[in-house]
């Protein structure tokens, strides 16, 4: 089965091509450490805003404080555009 929408005009947030990041839960913060391939998919600044967003909304929608960004396990200050030196709450994501 393939990971993402089924039908009509939704697309996923990104290529099934990409491999899927590394999430782990210390306390209550989220860290997900994605694949180096993030930082070439070339997403505008809402693209990428859309995407981290919603990986957030995903995960803190039961439990958890913030979502640290990691790529290949290391901090980062981007992976393009959005600035990922602090973590990302789910008030970082009140306008999707």
């Amino acid at each position: 089965m393939e990971p993402g929408p089924a039908e009509g005009t939704l697309r996923p947030l990104v290529p099934a091509d990409v491999p899927a990041p590394n999430v782990w839960l210390r306390s209550d913060n989220y860290f997900v450490s994605l694949p180096e391939a993030y930082r070439s998919l070339g997403y505008s600044v809402s693209a990428e805003h859309l995407m981290l967003c919603s990986i957030t909304l995903t995960l803190l929608e039961n439990d958890g404080l913030d979502v640290t960004f990691l790529v290949e396990g290391k901090n980062v200050s981007t992976i393009g555009h959005m600035d990922l030196r602090q973590p990302l709450t789910r008030q970082d994501c009140l306008d999707l």
